[in-house]
């Protein structure tokens, strides 16, 4: 398990003062707490704003950006979104090169640290023709490498479940996100997607601007009382 070093804040207030904040000061250690990120379950009504966020992060519904695909309710599958390419894409690479994905960001609402580790979805197409398959990219290299990929041969209701691991990410506070592109013999043949999670390690990083305000208030109180 990764753990993070927060150093020391003002060791010299914070030794004046005789104020000491556990797990902070002293450079001790921060383990992170592995929890889930986010979730979409695609209510319908509401298929794609996120389910839940973990605390202390944030995230965006699910859409495609600059992306040319269309990402619809599930009609015939209520309760899912579907993405629908526009180009035919029967590969990733002319996948990518086509933009056929959508995408959802995770972000730090506080400062506090996060880094993803794993994803779970339910997967399957919207017909019989292949092959079909999706592969996942991140912001955090540009979006220049697969994460995860499969081909899917179910065919929805029936549905794929995914789970894969994420490597590759560090504890931080900037934001990441996640596309998931499709492939697809041709335009109009897309597929439905359902229940996305993302799992990962967060570090609730203390308001430090408001310890240092605390100590230094302290202080000041204590050195008047010298003087007098």
């Amino acid at each position: 398990m990764k753990t993070l070093r927060v150093s020391s804040l003002c060791p010299a207030i914070l030794f004046a003062s005789g104020l000491v904040f556990a797990g902070v000061a002293n450079g001790a250690l921060v383990a992170p707490v592995e929890t889930t990120l986010v979730t979409y379950s695609m209510a319908v009504g509401n298929e794609f704003a996120p389910t839940s966020v973990g605390d202390g992060l944030g995230a965006s519904a699910l859409g495609v950006g600059a992306s040319s695909a269309e990402l619809q309710a599930g009609s015939s599958l209520p309760g899912s979104v579907f993405l629908n390419p526009t180009i035919d894409s029967p590969t990733i690479a002319a996948s990518r090169a086509n933009g056929q994905y959508f995408e959802f960001t995770v972000s730090s609402a506080f400062g506090d640290l996060f880094a993803p580790d794993g994803i779970s979805f339910s997967v399957g197409n919207g017909g019989v023709s292949t092959p079909r398959g999706w592969a996942i990219f991140s912001s955090v290299d540009g979006f220049t490498n697969a994460l995860a990929s499969a081909s899917v041969s179910s065919i929805q209701p029936t549905m794929d479940l995914v789970s894969a691991p994420l490597t590759g990410f560090d504890l931080s506070a900037e934001p990441v996100t996640f596309r998931i592109y499709e492939y697809a013999p041709a335009a109009e043949q897309g597929m439905f997607f359902d229940d996305i999670s993302v799992t990962g390690q967060v570090v609730a990083v203390p308001e430090t601007s408001s310890f240092v305000l605390v100590a230094i208030a302290t202080t000041a109180g204590f050195l008047r009382r010298r003087r007098h």
